[in-house]
């Protein structure tokens, strides 16, 4: 049973400024393990959650993170190595085993807020029932994802991303951005609107929502998202 804060630190710094989500790529090289980093992805989803923010470690046994995300015991262990290889992660064997270093975790700036409790339903989070690690388009959804974290406005809970934006910091190809920002909607992770925007040659933006945080005036948007958003597939913006 979860009982966390309505969001947590998520350190941003390692996507802002090393463009850190390029280096997460789906090829079809056997020597690359596609859902390993898939796993990696997920898995730093819960890592965050369960960081301790002033000492930076995570304490969490692989029977937490496999509850929580559904994944096996030896695709835990592979996500595992993903990180620690980007150096997202640290992991030191003189460390209590189950501890892990999420980088950063303790500087006080370069850091967005990242949904919690509301993505849990009975120890598992919801949205992750339907991966299979098996195409392309849930890697890319965690990328775009991370992305729409780190550059959230905190008063306003929106993110204004253009696809552009998107190919160049997170390193989704152009034509799978769209099926990515599908995958997201429909497992609730972002809701996605189109607004108006005399700055884009389109003449709108990609507004993307987090559905389980609230605004700086602590008013919910989850009903006006589902009121307003529009993020069935024929629907989403596709520039």
């Amino acid at each position: 049973m979860t009982n966390f804060k309505e969001w947590t630190k998520l350190p941003t710094r390692w996507i802002q400024r090393e463009r850190g989500l390029r280096t997460f790529r789906w090829s079809p090289k056997p020597e690359i393990d596609n859902a390993g980093q898939v796993a990696a992805l997920m898995l730093l989803v819960v890592l965050a959650h369960h960081t301790n923010k002033e000492t930076g470690l995570a304490r969490l046994s692989y029977d937490t993170m496999m509850e929580a995300t559904g994944l096996s015991r030896a695709i835990v262990a592979r996500g595992l190595n993903e990180l620690e290889a980007r150096k997202v992660i640290a992991r030191d064997p003189k460390q209590k085993r189950g501890t892990i270093t999420l980088n950063d975790a303790t500087e006080d700036s370069g850091w967005g807020k990242l949904p919690a409790n509301g993505l849990y339903r009975n120890g598992r989070i919801l949205a992750f029932n339907d991966f299979k690690l098996r195409v392309a388009a849930e890697l890319d959804a965690l990328k775009v994802y991370f992305l729409v974290i780190a550059l959230r406005d905190r008063k306003t809970n929106r993110s204004y991303i253009s696809y552009d934006a998107i190919q160049e910091h997170a390193g989704v190809l152009r034509n799978n951005i769209r099926p990515a920002i599908s995958t997201l909607a429909a497992n609730s992770l972002v809701s996605v609107n189109h607004v108006h925007n005399t700055k884009s040659e389109y003449g709108y933006a990609n507004e993307f929502h987090l559905p389980q945080l609230r605004d700086a005036q602590g008013n919910a948007l989850e009903r006006a998202m589902r009121l307003g958003s529009d993020t069935s597939p024929s629907s989403l913006p596709s520039s």
